[in-house]
């Protein structure tokens, strides 16, 4: 009896997952479902993006330095993630 229970907790569970968005024709296609693969990878970036922040600000105020070459660069597709993660 318990096995069945479980089972059919694990078809309701994948139910709601496929019908997250069933109600909305657009935002679907701009959801990104949390724990998915996407959503953990995302994360995973913009957590990248943060920890070079964190390390570089200070540094460049405490030390006055001025970004040349590749970390302007760097600097430059930091500010771009943060820009798509505000649309994502």
């Amino acid at each position: 009896m318990r096995k069945e229970q479980v089972n059919l907790e694990i078809k309701e569970k994948k139910k709601i997952k496929c019908y997250l968005t069933k109600n909305y024709h657009f935002v679907k296609y701009f959801v990104i479902i949390p724990m998915s693969k996407l959503y953990i990878l995302w994360s995973a970036i913009i957590s990248l993006a943060i920890f070079y922040n964190v390390l570089l600000v200070p540094y460049c105020i405490g030390l006055n330095v001025e970004l040349e070459g590749k970390h302007q660069f760097l600097d430059l597709v930091i500010f771009i993630i943060y820009v798509l993660d505000i649309f994502v």
